[in-house]
């Protein structure tokens, strides 16, 4: 039990210090020595606590990280109309790689709606 709470919180730290660009859940193993057991484990837990949000099978990120780019992604779209994948992107400070991902999690939780090559705001 404490083997497990170390580890959430070793991974934990890793995703808030990596901010919008953190690592696949080998990359982490590969860096920290975690067995990709326990790191899978560790992964779930933040989930279920609310500490970490997943985009796909490998790739978790910080809940307050997710929560910040959401306020940013809200903030563009209401300053200055429907946006580019690309002006989300830049807007975030990420590469592609981790932009669309993000934006497609957005869209999936009624943040955002794609409307051909732009997002706009679902309203509230």
């Amino acid at each position: 039990r404490m083997a497990e709470a170390a580890a959430a919180d070793q991974l934990s730290a890793a995703l808030a210090a990596a901010g919008a660009a953190p690592p696949t859940l080998p990359e982490f193993c590969a860096s920290s020595g975690m067995a990709p057991a326990q790191a899978r484990k560790a992964a779930a837990a933040l989930e279920r606590d609310g500490r970490a949000v997943r985009i796909d099978s490998e790739r978790f990120y910080d809940a307050q990280v997710v929560a910040g780019l959401r306020e940013v992604v809200a903030g563009v779209i209401r300053a200055n109309g429907p946006a580019t994948a690309a002006d989300l992107k830049d807007a975030m400070g990420v590469s592609r790689k981790y932009a669309m991902p993000l934006l497609e999690l957005f869209d999936a939780t009624g943040l955002t709606r794609r409307e051909g090559d732009l997002r706009v705001l679902v309203e509230r």
